[in-house]
């Protein structure tokens, strides 16, 4: 078995790493790594294709979907028709479900971990 040897440099560091980490999980530091992991959702929703309509002037439900802060956590969803937007995602009796939010949140999120990450532990 190898020896381990311990130093005060080695807790030094680890000391070091620990207020790093204690620095990053503040709650404004987590919010804002909330914060770019919604937006980059929200930005790729809205980058979706839309379907053509004939009438003009009329904002389709994909452009408005943002990431809005709460407490401790990021709700992304439509901020006009929001109401209308659930149905489309999840489906009613009457409707099958159309969903875009989830699907693309599970397409991208290893980049959104990483932005949120990129986020959390700059300085």
């Amino acid at each position: 078995m190898s020896e381990v040897k311990i130093t005060e440099k080695g807790f030094t560091e680890f000391l070091d790493d620990l207020e790093e980490y204690a620095r990053a999980a503040s709650d404004e530091n987590l919010q804002k790594a909330l914060m770019a992991g919604g937006e980059a959702l929200a930005a790729d929703v809205r980058k979706l294709p839309k379907p053509r309509r004939n009438i003009s002037g009329i904002t389709h439900m994909l452009d408005t979907v943002t990431a809005e802060p709460k407490v401790r956590r990021v709700q992304v969803g439509w901020r006009l028709k929001g109401y209308y937007g659930a149905f489309v995602e999840f489906g009613t009796r009457k409707m099958s479900a159309q969903p875009h939010l989830w699907p693309t949140w599970t397409q991208g999120k290893l980049r959104y971990y990483e932005l949120m990450k990129q986020q959390l532990f700059r300085r």
